[in-house]
């Protein structure tokens, strides 16, 4: 609907309300100064959501409205209907709540000409105004785009300027501005878009914005923030880094950890901390040395020699002189089985053909040569030697080469092995013995420090034996004293280092093996294959070195056990000479391991002062080979009957196919029999 015209218009008008009330009221006179009544609805307007809710409320306004005769006439009513026809409103300044959107609010109002006669008239007009309702726009968050802050203090976490500059509210304005951290952890609230001097941690930090306009609409965003961490100090690389052998790598492990502590434990010193001992002093300095050398050769050398693996062979000399006993044993027990009719002698059994020699025989014989000996029917004969003494000597050298756990060495043993032995009947013998050896090893090459072992051994030992049948048995312990010097040779820093480490300890041996067999006659031979075992345990006691400062070692319980299967084949042939009797004879044995537990040992610096506390430094794990499971013994070797109940033999016998170790023996040995009646 259009609002009413001024002028020459606005009569017209009138004219047309006027007739179109005639038309339909009794005629009445007006006053002079009468005009059109004027409904006025108000400007047109555009309204702004305020409150963030749909539609919005407002106050109509048609108090500007106007009778057609002011004084005389009045408005009586007002009646707001929207663009549907539906009444909204009324009153001359109601309150309502439109819609969002445009709203066309008609206006009406009533005249009444205020007579109170039946013949009473009323006049009305209309106005209409457009009321534009703009619903509330949310705004806009911006966190700032993804970025990395670098490190700039060495500290953990940094400090950050967060930036909302980029948020936007197209209808009003941002009143907060609402900052958090991985979710949930508020970081500050603030008007203004930048909050400065958050600390955020290292690593990847989630930052949430959330932003507020003055309507109360919200909007977020977030930005992904990398804090960098500090760069961690420079150290020097760790020795156990360095490309090296297994018994290396543990010296270096030790040292890694000991010789930063041993620099804490100086700084400490007069801030109630304990002083360092000289050896503990040079320990730091040695660490020193070998960790600023700039030649990694020069470093592998170093823990190379300061390594304990050359100590391993006390286990291997307590094995060889505990394998010498038991070997002198049992050839003693060869040498007794001859049965009723013959005699012992080197370890063999004497016999011809497919009979034993009778001692008649025998001692005729050597009557016949060199006018002595006795008969088997006078006192002293070869039938009533019940009660025999025995002593055998041996030499033997040896050499292990150099493998990833032990630098080698080359060894030379010698001991002797004496014994009285009784048999008992025809079928039974047993015996006592007792052995002393001594061995000197050297390791590696070049001087790098010797081992002397000395050793002490009894036995007891038995035979028994049915026809062709035997079966021995020999039970040893060694008691040994161990003598070692240890080479440490090397250069650090420009500095040669050259000392030698002293070391004494001692170990015990128990061990024993049981062998069963059967002797086969053909001609002048005899083949007698074998089956044994034997079993041996080592332990050697813990120690100290001295003489070497702040790189003597320390030495845990060092614990060794053995247990091999053997099967061998003897072959022997006997000649009859004019002076005596000759027996040579071959031998091959297979030795199997069953039981090998090498179990490794530690070590530590005898310097550490962290061994025995709480938080000790790792020891010094050394490695040992682990020998062979299966290898071959050969032997060769003659004996020999004498007058007079003498006999003797000797022996040559090596390792073969057992790796890393060459070993060979030689033997002599001596047999005096002696009559009770």
């Amino acid at each position: 609907m259009d609002k009413p015209k001024k002028g020459a218009e606005l009569t017209k008008a009138i004219r047309r309300t006027l007739v179109a009330s005639a038309a339909v009221a009794p005629m009445y006179f007006m006053s002079p100064t009468a005009s059109a009544q004027v409904a006025e609805a108000g400007p047109d307007q555009t309204v702004r959501d305020t409150d963030g809710l749909p539609g919005e409320g407002i106050t109509l306004d048609g108090r500007a409205s106007q009778s057609s005769v002011p004084g005389q006439t009045f408005i009586s009513s007002y009646v707001w209907t929207n663009a549907q026809g539906v009444q909204i409103a009324t009153g001359a300044n109601p309150n309502v709540r439109l819609p969002d959107g445009v709203n066309q609010i008609l206006l009406t109002i009533t005249e009444d000409d205020g007579s109170s006669s039946s013949s009473s008239s009323t006049l009305t007009a209309t106005d209409l105004v457009t009321i534009t309702i703009q619903a509330s726009q949310a705004p806009t968050a911006n966190a700032g785009a993804d970025r990395t802050i670098v490190d700039t203090d060495s500290q953990p976490g940094e400090l950050v300027t967060l930036d909302g500059s980029g948020s936007t509210d197209p209808d009003g304005t941002i009143t907060t501005y609402q900052w958090f951290r991985d979710g949930n952890t508020p970081l500050g609230t603030s008007e203004s878009p930048t909050l400065p001097n958050v600390a955020l941690p290292d690593g990847v930090s989630q930052i949430t914005l959330v932003v507020t306009d003055n309507s109360g609409n919200t909007a977020s965003d977030t930005a992904v923030i990398t804090v960098g961490a500090a760069a961690p100090p420079p150290t020097d690389p760790e020795l156990a880094d360095l490309n090296l052998k297994p018994n290396e790598r543990e010296v270096a492990k030790n040292l890694d950890d000991l010789c930063v502590r041993l620099e804490d434990l100086s700084i400490g010193q007069g801030e109630g901390g304990s002083e360092l001992s000289p050896e503990q002093e040079d320990l730091l300095n040695r660490c020193r040395g070998i960790i600023n050398d700039e030649s990694t050769a020069n470093q592998q050398q170093a823990l190379e020699e300061l390594g304990a693996q050359d100590i391993n062979a006390m286990r291997t000399q307590a094995l060889l002189f505990s394998q010498t006993q038991y070997q002198g044993v049992m050839d003693r027990l060869l040498s007794l089985r001859a049965g009723e009719r013959g005699t012992s002698v080197a370890g063999l059994s004497l016999r011809i053909g497919d009979k034993y020699v009778s001692a008649e025989q025998v001692t005729e014989s050597l009557k016949k040569v060199f006018g002595g000996g006795a008969s088997a029917d006078e006192p002293g004969g070869l039938l009533d030697n019940r009660l025999g003494f025995w002593l055998r000597g041996n030499y033997g050298s040896g050499e292990k080469d150099e493998t990833a756990s032990d630098d080698g060495f080359e060894s030379d043993q010698w001991g002797f092995t004496g014994g009285v032995d009784y048999r008992f009947g025809e079928s039974a013998v047993a015996g006592l013995s007792i052995g002393y050896g001594q061995s000197d090893l050297d390791f590696a090459s070049g001087g790098q420090g010797n081992l002397e072992t000395k050793a002490l051994s009894g036995s007891v030992y038995g035979s028994a034996y049915l026809g062709n049948f035997y079966f021995d048995g020999v039970f040893n312990y060694t008691d040994a004293d161990y003598d070692s010097v240890r080479r440490i040779a090397y250069e650090e820093s420009g500095t040669d280092i050259d000392r030698n480490a002293l070391g004494s300890t001692s170990g015990q041996s128990l061990s024993g093996g049981v062998s069963v067999g059967y002797d086969i006659i053909a001609g002048g031979f005899t083949i007698s294959p074998t089956l044994g075992y034997f079993y041996v345990d080592t332990d050697i006691d813990a120690f100290a070195e001295t003489g070497a400062g702040g790189l003597n070692l320390a030495y845990n319980d060092q614990d060794y056990e053995s247990a091999t299967g053997n099967a061998g084949l003897r072959v022997s042939y006997v000649f009859k000479t004019s002076w005596g009797v000759l027996i040579p004879h071959l031998r091959g044995t297979f030795v199997r391991e069953f039981e090998d537990a090498t179990e490794v040992f530690s070590v530590r610096f005898a310097a550490d002062p962290f061994a025995s506390s709480a938080d000790p430094t790792p020891p010094i794990i050394v490695i040992t080979d682990e020998p062979d499971d299966s290898y071959f013994r050969i032997a060769a070797g003659m004996s020999a009957q004498f007058p007079y109940d003498i006999s003797g033999y000797f022996e040559y016998q090596r390792l073969e196919a057992y790796d890393a170790v060459d070993f060979q023996d030689f033997t002599i040995g001596l047999r005096i029999q002696h009559t009770f009646r």
